[in-house]
């Protein structure tokens, strides 16, 4: 039998997450395709949190390029590309968001994780 949602929920993210701080970032366009970026306002999440020395790569596939720390969280947390982590008063700004599904199924989706990039 294998992990189901509540069970990684709960025993992972609840049990060893702490709280950091993310900002949801939108992005627009303009004519020119130029990319704005525009802060929304910030809310405290529980996230596990590792710095680049501590990360096992759990990556697979190799979908996700190397950050300066990662980020897991609940797949019902919502964490999008460019959106900010505050964690010890350090900016990081998300890369690669992917979700991972449970082995027992392959369509109940676990968690998220992602890489960040140290901005402040």
């Amino acid at each position: 039998m294998g992990w189901v949602q509540a069970s990684w929920i709960d025993q992972i993210i609840t049990k060893t997450g702490r709280t950091v701080s993310r900002t949801p970032v939108t992005t627009t366009e303009d004519f020119k395709g130029e990319e704005t970026l525009a802060d929304g306002a910030a809310a405290d999440i529980t996230a596990v949190f590792l710095r680049k020395e501590q990360f096992i790569n759990i990556d697979k596939h190799g979908e996700l390029e190397e950050g300066d720390a990662y980020v897991i969280v609940a797949d019902t947390q919502a964490l999008l590309r460019n959106d900010k982590i505050t964690v010890n008063s350090v900016v990081y700004r998300v890369g690669t968001v992917i979700t991972f599904y449970g082995d027992t199924d392959n369509a109940t989706a676990m968690y998220k994780y992602a890489n960040l990039f140290m901005v402040s």
